[in-house]
Order: structure tokens, then sequence, then C-alpha cells
């Protein structure tokens, strides 16, 4: 054999095939739900954002303002309770809409809970107040993640307060949000 040669033997490359194929098999479950876990972050992250530019503009103009399912024609009450079909930041005043995000594309259910009553729409007053509400987020590995709305319109994401820790979120009376 030409000892100049430098290139890979028949079974060396088998066997770093196979190693690969192990790797990627252990990797791959992992990879997919952190890809779940941070888009449902992000969908979170995009609503508490929103809901905040509704207090914002409330507060800073001085009129209601109301984010709601909806699209850039405003708000849609036929369309149930269904955040995850999108919604929009309107002024109640003018009724012009302020903000829009578009239809989450996952399989992730985004619903508004106050009590038993299911909610299309939160209402900012124009002291950026509103009536307390938690909208959960149920993603495809059914974990909930929750943001909380008090009556003084502060907004936060939900985290687990039990003592000791059960590692599901609480709601403000630390009562498990959870998914079915």
């Amino acid at each position: 054999m030409n000892k100049n040669q430098a290139g890979l033997t028949l079974i060396e490359l088998l066997i770093t095939l196979g190693v690969v194929s192990i790797l990627m098999s252990v990797a791959l479950p992992s990879f997919q739900s952190f890809t779940v876990r941070n888009n449902s972050i992000a969908q979170i992250s995009d609503l508490m954002v929103d809901l905040q530019f509704a207090r914002n503009e409330a507060a800073k103009a001085g009129v209601a303002t109301r984010i709601c399912v909806g699209n850039s024609t405003g708000c849609h009450t036929g369309w149930g309770t269904g955040w995850q079909q999108g919604w929009a930041v309107i002024n109640n005043s003018t009724g012009t809409v302020l903000k829009v995000h578009p239809e989450i594309k996952s399989s992730d259910v985004f619903t508004s809970l106050d009590g038993v009553t299911l909610t299309s729409s939160v209402d900012f007053n124009r002291y950026g107040f509103s009536a307390p509400r938690v909208f959960k987020l149920c993603d495809q590995l059914d974990q909930a993640r929750a943001v909380l709305l008090s009556r003084t319109g502060r907004i936060r994401l939900a985290t687990d307060t039990d003592s000791p820790t059960n590692g599901l979120v609480d709601d403000d009376a630390t009562n498990d949000i959870t998914c079915p």
C-alpha cells in the first residue's frame, strides 16, 4: 500500500457513519423538544409585548385600548377564544388597529382564562388598568406557560411558586396551571 495515500478505508467510513447515526438518534429528540420549548417561549413573549403595548398606548393617549382575537381588520368575536388565530391591538375610541400579531402556525393552544369564562378580548382603560386575566399556552409537549395580568395592568410571566416546587407554573392564587 502506498504510504503517501491519505484517505479512509471502507471499514473506517462505516464505523464513523455508525457512530454519527447513534449520536443523531440520541440528540434529535432533545433537539425537537428544545425547538418546541423555544417556540412556545417566543409566542408567550410576543403576547406579553403586545399586552404591554396595549397598556402603554392606553395610558399614553388617555383612551381605552383593546387587545383581542383578530387581524388587521379588527376584532373577530366569531373566532372564539383561540388566541393562536392571531390578535390585534385597537384604539377603542377611534377603532384604529394599532398593532397586529399574525396567526400562530404551530399546534400550540393559546387561551385566555378568567375563572371559568373564556374571553376573546382584554380592555385597558385610559389609566392602563384591566380586569385580571390568565393567558395559558399549552405546547405540543403539554407543558403550560402563562401570562398573568393583574387589575392594575401589571403583566408578568407565571412561575412555579409552590414550596416545594412541582415543576408547574402557578397563577396568582398559587393554583397549578396545567395542560390537558
